[in-house]
């Protein structure tokens, strides 16, 4: 017998009645779902066992309602820790479903992804097509795809990212350059996340000279990161440098234009506007 898809679903603790009766409708519909009420046991490290079951999963619910979008605390880890693993799927790949349980506002880390109204009349069948769907494109043939070749897209072209790797950085990354990055319709670079065989120098060196453009974050002026830049530079490419705290920019950089941001979402807004600035005037292709 095949194993069933797992879906983890992700909510605030005060919509847990609500969460429990779809988790319910789910089971009877044929799917294993995975969320804490039911799943975690008395004496379990909860924190591992929800990033296990995140990593175990074929698909992942948010559920937003006025108590989740307002809310600090593990449901918004749980959401980042989701983007990262959606961030490593195949293009086209149904993983993360923003669900609506009310007319509420998505937040800006999950605008990028087609949401679902459930508290609409047919938001059960469409959460059901969406389960459908991922498992229409999985269950296809190794012929079938082969058939299909010529009608499949092109790779974007992609961004190469150049940062400090360091976990106060993370979120300027996955909120503040992906997100734009995406939307823009290329895909981000980070030779941390890259999959290569080979001189990881080598790789950085393809991976920029085969980008549209560089973006650079300068904070901690990690050396790495400068070396990178003037690598772009010497291969004539199109550079985006960032930084929060212009006093820690260094000499060599200072007379060129930077982005100066203050939070996230700032960050997020200028690289937009400064993504869409290179495309109107040919800079970069769309």
């Amino acid at each position: 017998m095949a194993q069933k898809s797992q879906i983890f679903l992700s909510y605030a603790y005060e919509d847990r009645n609500k969460v429990v009766d779809i988790s319910q409708r789910l089971t009877q519909a044929g799917y294993e779902t995975w969320l804490d009420a039911k799943n975690l046991l008395p004496g379990q490290d909860w924190e591992i066992e929800i990033r296990k079951a995140l990593k175990d999963s074929e698909f992942v619910f948010i559920f937003l309602t006025k108590n989740s979008t307002t809310k600090e605390g593990y449901l918004q880890k749980e959401i980042k820790s989701a983007l990262r693993i959606a961030d490593e799927k195949p293009e086209g790949t149904i993983f993360l479903v923003p669900i609506k349980l009310e007319d509420v506002e998505v937040p800006e880390s999950l605008k990028h992804i087609q949401w679902l109204e459930f508290y609409r009349n047919d938001g059960w069948e469409k959460l059901l097509d969406a389960l459908k769907a991922n498992q229409k494109r999985k269950s296809q043939t190794n012929e079938e795809i082969k058939s299909r070749v010529g009608e499949v897209e092109k790779p974007k072209k992609h961004i190469f990212i150049a940062m400090p790797f360091t976990p106060e950085l993370e979120d300027c990354y996955y909120y503040g350059i992906r997100v734009p990055v995406n939307l823009a319709g290329y895909n981000s670079i980070r030779i941390d996340q890259a999959t290569f065989t080979g001189d990881i120098l080598s790789q950085i060196k393809n991976s920029i000279e085969t980008a549209e453009v560089v973006i650079a974050m300068l904070d901690g002026a990690n050396p790495n990161v400068y070396l990178e830049v003037g690598y772009s530079w010497g291969k004539t490419k199109p550079t985006i440098l960032l930084i929060k705290d212009i006093k820690e920019l260094r000499f060599d950089v200072s007379g060129h234009k930077c982005l100066v941001y203050n939070n996230i979402k700032n960050l997020e807004s200028l690289l937009t506007v400064e993504l869409s600035k290179l495309k109107e005037n040919g800079t970069i292709s769309s």
